[in-house]
């Protein structure tokens, strides 16, 4: 969990996608939803 904190948004986002919801490297760079990273940055997550 520590190492997830010290992530820039973006990155976290991708390891919580590929690791929690099992998406794939292609479907992570496939996604058009500008929403799925500015709500990350936009609230730190």
């Amino acid at each position: 969990m520590a190492l997830l904190q010290t992530l820039p948004p973006r990155q976290r986002t991708v390891l919580i996608l590929k690791d929690v919801f099992e998406w794939s490297s292609k479907q992570i760079t496939e996604t058009k939803n500008p929403v799925l990273f500015t709500l990350t940055e936009s609230n730190n997550i």
